[in-house]
């Protein structure tokens, strides 16, 4: 029997933002039957000059390990056409971080985030525990 892993993803766009974080979730709806997502939340970027973005976290528990969730989450981003070369103009059509893995914290700065902190507490199931 394979270990089971809880997940907190955040995604996140600045380029035609509703449209990617719907394709990003479909995408990733593909990979991952348990996922559930926060409603998406508009916020001002942090450290560039840059539209808004819209953001918002996913929840999972998978069979997959921590270097495959990676390896997923990169392709979905490049399956996408998100580049380094675009994110060096600070265009990210769509970004996918691994926020936490079996309670261990990745992203410590996005932890420290308004709108993470504010989707951790509206989000239905109980997020903090994770």
């Amino acid at each position: 029997m394979k270990k089971s892993h809880s997940v907190i993803l955040c995604l996140g766009s600045n380029a035609d933002q509703e449209a990617n974080i719907q394709r990003a979730q479909q995408l990733l709806c593909t990979e991952y039957a348990s996922i559930a997502f926060t409603p998406s939340i508009w916020t001002e970027p942090v450290g560039v000059v840059s539209p808004p973005y819209l953001n918002c976290l996913a929840t999972m528990t998978i069979e997959d390990n921590l270097s495959r969730l990676h390896n997923k989450t990169k392709s979905i981003e490049r399956l996408m056409h998100s580049s380094p070369e675009e994110r060096k103009g600070n265009t990210v059509r769509i970004d996918i971080d691994i926020l936490c893995f079996d309670r261990q914290h990745y992203h410590e700065d996005d932890w420290n985030r308004d709108y993470v902190k504010r989707l951790i507490e509206d989000f239905p199931t109980p997020l903090h525990l994770i």
